[in-house]
């Protein structure tokens, strides 16, 4: 049993809407209204006598029954039961029963039983490159500027990088600046799939092929030290060839951030990059 408030609060934490008419709806039928006695109707006295003076009367005769009678139907069950335990069914002179003669035997003297360390072979890891990114800036024609971005996984040059590049092109001959040029973004690896090789000689061959695909120029540069590290064994101020990029010959420098670390660095850049870029 439930009270009627606490129902009713059940009924609202479940989002159930309790609909109660408080005047007839017209055309509804009427339920009809039970008595007490309809609802729970009361115990039929006639059949509980019946049964209490039937269950008197089977204790009665149990008491009144006679001690031998029990002791002869007592030892009756016992007969029943076997003498002894009973005996397994014999075994053949051979010491195989039928049911084993029809199962095959296995000849274990055919086996190779010997226990053998499987050896498999370690795999290492693939060695994999550090990450670089490259704002790529081709002057038609002329020479080709790899841009190393400060942080690998910036999506173009920075605000300040921009400005840099756009000083150094001034400096070139190029009064417009990056505005004339559109710089295009390399990034290695070209996906973080650890599937993918990204070695040495996958980051090699990738920036190779990026080379390749572009347009033909006399001279590139290299601003930074990641990217050439793949290319070839160099120090910044070093020139070096591309394989397979005919007569171009290639500088590796020092990055921007270097040279923004150090005042340094870029006297020493521009001391090189100059006279790589304007002598025939």
């Amino acid at each position: 049993m439930m009270l009627e408030a606490d129902r009713l609060a059940y009924l609202n934490a479940l989002g159930i809407t309790q609909y109660v008419a408080l005047n007839p709806i017209a055309g509804a039928q009427q339920l009809p209204v039970l008595a007490p006695e309809q609802i729970w109707p009361e115990p039929d006295a006639t059949h509980d006598a019946k049964g209490d003076h039937t269950a008197a009367q089977a204790l009665q005769h149990g008491l009144q029954s006679n001690p031998a009678d029990q002791r002869d139907q007592v030892q009756g069950q016992t007969a029943q039961q076997p003498a002894g335990p009973q005996t397994p069914p014999q075994t053949p002179a051979g010491g195989v029963t039928e049911a084993e003669e029809t199962v095959p035997r296995l000849d274990l003297s055919k086996l190779n039983l010997e226990t053998e360390v499987a050896t498999q072979p370690v795999t290492k890891p693939q060695a994999r490159v550090q990450q670089f990114a490259l704002a790529v800036i081709t002057v038609t024609d002329r020479y080709r500027l790899f841009v190393e971005l400060e942080l690998a996984d910036a999506p173009g040059l920075s605000a300040v990088e921009h400005r840099m590049v756009t000083d150094l092109l001034i400096l070139l001959g190029q009064p417009q600046g990056l505005d004339s040029f559109g710089a295009k973004l390399y990034r290695w690896p070209m996906v973080t799939n650890p599937r993918i090789a990204a070695d040495a000689q996958a980051a090699r061959d990738g920036l190779l092929g990026f080379i390749a695909s572009a347009p033909t120029v006399s001279r590139n540069v290299f601003l930074g030290m990641k990217a050439t590290t793949v290319l070839a064994d160099t120090s910044p101020g070093q020139i070096f060839a591309l394989p397979d990029a005919g007569e171009a010959d290639s500088l590796a420098t020092y990055s921007l951030a270097e040279m923004r670390q150090d005042w340094r660095h870029k006297a020493a850049f521009w001391s090189t990059v100059f006279p790589f870029l304007t002598n025939p």
